[in-house]
């Protein structure tokens, strides 16, 4: 193994890469339309608005609504006035998730002694949103409730109450930020190997590659030239999550070590099918399929801890949900416990070295008959 003889192959894979912008814009593109595309869908839906009508503004009235506005609650809802006429066709249409109706009569009833009931609308089928819909209404109406004055009758609940320290609620385009930074890691370093490989053979400069070079200074060159183009492509998702999301890794100095890890992981699958396909396109097709579908299943959207079923199983067994879990938590909260760190990359880096040794051999056998 000759240190100058990686040196120098990765560094001519670079150039080539250099030279062919549409091999960057390959390895781009789609990861800047997942993370837009993605990032700003969930920035529309993660706010869920709440409108609340009052149909007579007197002081009881216009107190209920600040209740309600205002109570605590962790259902993630946006609660509004809404004063407009059209609050009812907003919602007929879907643009709001909920309505709160307090009728016109409301203070005429209580002053009667009646009990006055509250008509709320909710449009969502995810029975978790509609729980803390409704017990954020209970909070509300037990704070009206209570100190409620009627003629010259104040009525106190007794109670007892809570004080909350947990930690606060973490948006959902925060954790979507993570993970397709994730994605970036192992996506990247994948293409970059299926192209580089891939366009040996179907420029047909493999065999006067393989004459000047052992295979495993090809295979570690290419490594190496493959860790540089992630980190551009990283580079390029980082100022774009920063600039529209203002979004950070937590820990920028991991960054270069899941890096690595990502290129392991990555490596040994990429090159096989380079090497079976033998062309620049398929090859780079078919590493971004298997990458964006193992995103997806090892939780690029949601964790993959809340698949159930069959969907469970492959999550278990795909190496590529351990680098995720660990990347996420690393991206978001800064670091890794010792135990999960210790678990995650003896998985991602046994399977991928596995997997480049495998792909060593396989391109071996395939370059020399080439």
């Amino acid at each position: 193994m000759s240190f100058r003889k990686i040196m120098s192959l990765a560094a001519a894979d670079l150039k080539m890469w250099l030279r062919q912008p549409k091999l960057l814009l390959m390895s781009v593109i789609p990861l800047i339309v997942i993370s837009l595309g993605v990032g700003f869908f969930m920035a529309e839906v993660e706010v869920l608005p709440v409108g609340v009508v009052v149909e007579n503004r007197d002081a009881l009235s216009l107190r209920l609504e600040d209740e309600i506005i205002h109570s605590r609650s962790g259902s993630g809802a946006y609660w509004f006035a809404a004063t407009d006429e059209d609050a009812r066709q907003k919602y007929e249409d879907g643009e709001v998730l909920g309505l709160v109706t307090i009728p016109a009569d409301l203070t005429e009833k209580l002053d009667a002694g009646e009990t006055v009931e509250i008509a709320i609308e909710i449009n969502n089928i995810n029975d978790d949103v509609t729980k803390n819909f409704i017990q954020r209404m209970q909070y509300a109406l037990n704070e009206f409730n209570n100190d409620l004055t009627i003629g010259s009758v104040a009525y106190e609940i007794p109670r007892v109450s809570y004080t909350a320290d947990v930690t606060p609620d973490l948006k959902m385009i925060k954790y979507l930020c993570a993970s397709v930074l994730g994605l970036t890691l192992l996506l990247s370093a994948g293409t970059a190997l299926a192209f580089s490989i891939a366009r040996e053979f179907e420029d047909q400069t493999m065999k006067e590659l393989v004459m000047g070079s052992r295979f495993t200074d090809i295979m570690l060159g290419k490594l190496v030239s493959a860790a540089v183009q992630t980190a551009i492509v990283a580079l390029f998702i980082l100022a774009e999550e920063g600039l529209v999301f203002g979004f950070l890794p937590a820990n920028m100095t991991a960054q270069l070590l899941y890096l690595l890890a990502g290129v392991i992981l990555s490596a040994g699958i990429a090159v096989i099918v380079a090497v079976k396909l033998k062309h620049v396109l398929p090859a780079g097709i078919v590493v971004m399929v298997i990458n964006i579908g193992g995103w997806w299943l090892s939780g690029g959207l949601a964790p993959a801890e809340a698949w159930t079923g069959f969907l469970r199983v492959l999550a278990t067994y795909w190496p590529g949900t351990y680098f995720y879990q660990a990347y996420i938590n690393a991206a978001l909260l800064g670091g890794v416990s010792g135990g999960l760190l210790l678990r995650n990359g003896a998985i991602v880096l046994g399977f991928g070295l596995l997997m480049i040794w495998l792909a060593n051999r396989f391109f071996g056998k395939e370059a020399r008959e080439a």
